[in-house]
């Protein structure tokens, strides 16, 4: 119990036989329940499921309870019940429909687990019981043709049926007036259910418009660009949030992406609280979220309003998705000379940045020296992260620097040691271009593979070894392709016509590619976020195969190790808020199963290079992944 709260005269009248509940601020999760007893208050906290016990008790007892709005939803929610009865869901997509109909909140489940599909039915069921129902789905423009399809006609290839055919739908245009679309489209639905399909363009640069009519549902897909308030994009979705929605819901399998405050700001998005976005004490007060018991805690005070279907809740429906194989490599001479000029560059770039800011500290704040020394700082920090591409990128393929526009890697261009890289593996080819080509050429004959890369032009380097050397069509998608050659890309890849498939990240979210069942990554992301995703393209419900098979080739001593020594720590958190809470052992969760091996193995290369704490803390990391 609270300790009490000695109340005015005018605060004893308010609270004067009644009993007050709300939900509490930062922790939407808790409801408090204030009593008074005529001079003082005493306000408890409870977890919405075990305060259900104590608002029957007040009712029986025929107390004067009065529930705040958000209470009211937070109850809602814990009480409603999986549509057992609908022909569509599966599993758990029961539950997360259910929550979806009645209240608001972030729906983190992995990628490939339905939140397209439990959205949809969301959609429908809404519908069906709110007169003049009216939705909005917010999403990548090359994903609304999806969204559309799906909603009215289902994916008969899938033997999915349409999610939602009681609803009108309306796929927005940026080339008409945005509130002219949306204005007549309500009006010409009257009474009938209506949803429009807006793009992530459409929502940045026009969220007045969109508030044109109020909104009963907003559904965000791909949530995590919200995560940063500074962005256009957040400030955009909060103004239509805040001014014209009544209930929210944003997807995203990923919700922490570099930091875990991200699952503040997305949460109170979705539920309505601006205390949450701009405080964020439910991360900052949290703790070490590497630890279980920390980690837990932070999800229950979230309550219904962060919920994630996992791959476990759905196994039944979907490929067995197996740990990744790393395939080490030792660097050839000429390759390992290019890493250690791009290195003794690096550490050159790093120095001049710590001199920088020990300057910048004696510099009086303010002056016209220390806007200079400003200036100077954010050069440095430019040439340093550069250098940190210019690495990774020569890791994965050298030739992909001959056309990068960072100094270093022109320098390297003209000193001829780049030259000297891409024939250094033998047989003219760059080592790990030349081995990666010659497995996918083993496997093209029997299964489809997707090769993930944030570098389009390693992607390009390889596709073209693959076709020339080895007589294996493979095609790359990246920007420079339009929406309809991408999407006729994906159907002819999906029929069967050619086995290799090269993503770069204009692919790796959100597209039903599950013919496939081998990935490649050429890099890895910096997040969580980007790992998961690629994962979830091939491993979903209607996989051709009964598994997935993951390589991740690297050059020992490269940029990739980097990249793991920040990314592992990282996924720890994720699994512990996410994965571990829902019961799910490591070895069968996505993020643990892609990072438990080769994480062990960049601990051990830390180690014997003397790094100790980063190696510390990638063992960490392998530990909650389950690595022995």
């Amino acid at each position: 119990a609270g300790l009490p709260l000695l109340l005015s005269t005018e605060a004893a009248g308010q609270l004067k036989d009644t009993v007050r509940v709300g939900r509490m601020k930062g922790r939407p999760g808790m409801l408090t329940i204030t009593t008074s007893d005529g001079v003082s208050a005493t306000t408890r906290r409870l977890v919405a499921e075990q305060a259900l016990g104590e608002l029957r008790a007040l009712k029986r007892a025929r107390a004067n309870v009065t529930l705040q709005a958000g209470a009211r939803q937070v109850v809602r929610m814990t009480l409603a019940r999986p549509l057992a009865d609908d022909p569509v869901l599966l599993g758990r997509q029961r539950e997360m429909a259910a929550l979806k109909v009645v209240g608001s909140g972030v729906d983190a489940s992995a990628v490939g687990t339905g939140k397209t599909i439990s959205s949809g039915r969301a959609l429908a069921h809404r519908a069906s019981t709110q007169p003049r129902f009216r939705g909005l789905v917010v999403a990548e423009g090359r994903l609304l043709g999806q969204w559309r399809e799906e909603l009215a006609q289902g994916a008969p290839g899938r033997g999915l049926a349409p999610l939602a055919p009681n609803l009108e739908l309306l796929v927005v245009s940026d080339d008409r007036q945005i509130a002219g679309q949306i204005r007549r489209f309500d009006r010409e639905l009257g009474d009938r259910p209506g949803v429009a399909l807006v793009p992530n363009s459409v929502l940045d640069r026009y969220p007045s418009d969109l508030q044109a009519i109020p909104w009963h549902l907003l559904i965000a897909d791909e949530a995590l660009r919200y995560a940063n308030p500074a962005t256009e994009a957040h400030q955009a979705l909060a103004q239509v949030r805040f001014g014209s929605v009544a209930d929210c819901w944003l997807l995203t399998a990923t919700p922490r992406g570099k930091s875990a405050e991200h699952l503040d700001v997305l949460v109170g998005l979705a539920v309505g609280d601006r205390a949450m976005i701009t405080e964020r004490l439910n991360t900052r007060e949290a703790g070490d979220l590497m630890d279980e018991i920390h980690a837990h805690r932070l999800r229950v005070n979230y309550g219904p309003h962060l919920v994630r279907v996992t791959r476990r809740d759905m196994q039944a429906w979907m490929p067995e998705v197996r740990p990744a194989q790393p395939l080490a490599l030792d660097a050839d001479p000429a390759l390992r000379e290019l890493l250690e000029a791009i290195r003794r560059g690096g550490q050159e770039a790093y120095r001049r940045l710590l001199q920088v800011l020990r300057e910048l500290k004696s510099i009086e704040a303010g002056s016209a020296m220390y806007k200079r020394a400003l200036a100077e700082l954010a050069r440095a920090q430019g040439v340093v992260l550069g250098n940190v591409g210019t690495f990774v990128t020569a890791s994965c393929d050298p030739a992909a620097l001959m056309h990068s526009k960072a100094a270093l890697a022109k320098a390297l261009v003209r000193q001829g040691l780049v030259y000297e890289a891409t024939r250094g593996g033998g047989d003219g080819l760059p080592l790990l271009r030349g081995v990666v080509a010659q497995t996918l050429a083993g496997v093209a004959s029997e299964e489809q593979a997707l090769v993930f890369c944030d570098r389009v032009w390693c992607l390009r380097y390889l596709a073209s070894t693959l076709r020339d050397r080895h007589g294996v069509d493979a095609r790359v998608a990246d920007s420079s392709i339009g929406t309809g050659e991408f999407e006729e890309l994906k159907r002819r890849f999906t029929a069967g016509e050619f086995p290799v498939m090269c993503l770069s990240p204009i692919g790796q979210e959100g597209h039903n590619l599950q013919t496939a069942s081998v990935l490649v990554h050429l890099d890895l992301p910096w997040v969580p976020v980007g790992l998961e995703q690629r994962v979830g393209r091939a491993a979903r419900p209607g996989a051709a195969r009964g598994w997935v098979q993951t390589y991740i080739p690297y050059i020992r001593g490269g940029g990739i190790e980097h990249v793991v020594s920040v990314l592992s720590p990282r996924g720890g958190e994720h699994h512990q808020v996410l994965d571990s809470f829902e019961g799910v052992p490591a070895a069968e969760s996505t993020i643990a199963m892609q990072l438990a091996e080769i994480t062990g193995q960049v601990a051990e290369a830390r180690h014997a290079q003397g790094f100790a704490v980063s190696a510390a803390r990638l063992r960490v990391a392998s530990a909650v992944f389950g690595a022995t």
